[in-house]
């Protein structure tokens, strides 16, 4: 009996199960940033978070402050209809 194949296909199932692990665990973090972030909504609390962002760079730093940014929209659609 070849027990080759039986290993390749437990290590395909293994790096799978792994890939669908790093995929849950970064929505999870994804969404712990969503809801951190989510409880600044007033422009002075967004503008002094992408004070202390303004000399930072990088993917990660870009979406924390469309986030923030993303933030101001809810508020200022509500202040236009008042």
């Amino acid at each position: 009996m070849n027990i080759a194949p039986i290993r390749l296909a437990r290590e395909l199932f293994d790096a799978a199960r792994d890939d669908l692990r790093e995929v849950r665990q970064a929505r999870v973090a994804e969404a712990a940033l969503h809801r951190e972030l989510a409880s600044y909504t007033s422009p002075a609390e967004i503008a002094d978070l992408l004070g202390v962002l303004r000399d930072q760079d990088g993917p990660e730093v870009q979406h924390v402050r469309d986030l923030l940014v993303d933030n101001l929209r809810p508020a200022s659609v509500l202040h236009r209809a008042a």
